[in-house]
């Protein structure tokens, strides 16, 4: 889908209305309700809705939340690692990283999702590696 492609371009990650615009270049069709509908579909929402406080995921392996992180270790050769849980059963699966960079990240994931399987969705926070376009690539060629 256009919107898709406009939003996840490595320049992308734009306003709504500065993605309408650069859709409507392609095809003059969009309207600014196809680009808010998209987004509500396809964008994890960053704020909680008023009378709301919770979620409950509708199965095992629906939703990841997954934080790299470091630890004060002085004796330890990992200091740092990647912690994924799965809401619906509490699974978690903590993998020992030499660094947070991308590639570090990415082979992370490699390897939570061969032994938790694969998600629907991540949760995650705004962390550099994560949002870095080679792993939002990966997520998206995963269907995630």
């Amino acid at each position: 889908m256009i919107i898709s492609k406009i939003y996840h371009d490595p320049a992308g990650y734009g306003s709504i209305q500065e993605t309408l615009k650069e859709a409507r270049v392609i095809d003059k069709s969009i309207t600014l309700e196809d680009v808010k509908k998209w987004n509500e579909q396809n964008l994890h929402r960053t704020k909680q809705l008023r009378g709301h406080n919770s979620y409950i995921a509708s199965e095992p392996k629906f939703e990841y939340q997954i934080d790299p992180f470091y630890v004060n270790l002085e004796d330890q050769k990992f200091s740092k690692g990647v912690l994924a849980v799965d809401i619906f059963t509490k699974h978690v699966e903590v993998i020992p990283v030499m660094d947070l960079t991308k590639d570090s990240i990415l082979s992370a994931l490699h390897e939570i999702f061969h032994k938790m399987g694969k998600p629907k969705m991540i949760y995650t926070d705004e962390d550099t590696a994560i949002g870095a376009p080679l792993v939002q690539q990966w997520f998206e060629e995963h269907g995630i």
